[in-house]
């Protein structure tokens, strides 16, 4: 269970073939902005938490010191589309970025 594929594939009762296609990432960890494409498979777009009265974005964070997955995120809101394998479409969802440095026994410490 040291990669996240061992962990979500032992969720999933179905689990669909790879697909190869080009992927385009452009993240801005510090602000909280993110846009994502799989060409033909997945979109996605994230932003900061807007405080609805003020209009301001807020900094939220979550921290795991002992995390299988990752030790700080920033927490934000997240657009995604999938297409193929499994259709999906979330609005104004959970988002986070988070720096991952694994190697194959899992989360370097």
């Amino acid at each position: 269970m040291a990669t996240f594929r061992a962990v979500y594939t032992a969720m999933c009762e179905t689990v669909c073939d790879p697909i190869y296609t080009t992927i385009s990432i452009d993240v801005d960890m510090k602000a909280r902005r993110a846009k994502c494409k799989a060409e033909g498979v997945a979109i996605g777009r994230g932003e900061p938490i807007v405080n609805p009265a003020t209009g301001e974005e807020h900094r939220v964070g979550i921290l795991l010191p002992n995390g299988f997955e990752y030790e700080r995120n920033e927490v934000g809101r997240g657009w995604s589309s999938s297409f193929t394998g499994v259709p999906l479409n979330l609005e104004d969802s959970y988002a986070h970025w988070c720096e991952l440095h694994f190697n194959q026994h899992g989360r370097i410490q």
